[in-house]
């Protein structure tokens, strides 16, 4: 950490997840949802094509059926990491 950054909290490596988003250009729709998939791919412990991913303008619609709010959880952490994401609906159901 530098000197600066000591002295000023906000001015550290480690952005802020909403204000990062919220400063990203916006990204093409194929891409964010493309990048979605491969953040579930990576840590979703059930299968995702069982989600819908839908995106536009750095706002994403999820959808489909899970068998927990753990994984709708996950679902919803993985479209808030990818940069130009402004905004998440989940519309995810979760099924007993």
């Amino acid at each position: 950490m530098t000197e600066d950054a000591a002295l000023h909290p906000a001015a550290t490596d480690e952005p802020d997840r909403d204000r990062a988003n919220a400063n990203d250009p916006r990204a093409d729709a194929l891409e964010v949802r493309r990048k979605i998939r491969e953040a579930l791919s990576r840590v979703a412990p059930f299968d995702a094509d069982c989600v819908v991913v839908e995106a536009e303008e750095g706002k994403v619609v999820l959808s489909g059926e899970v068998g927990t709010r753990y994984v709708r959880d996950i679902v919803e952490d993985a479209a808030w990491s990818v940069p130009g994401v402004t905004l998440v609906k989940d519309n995810i159901a979760i099924i007993w």
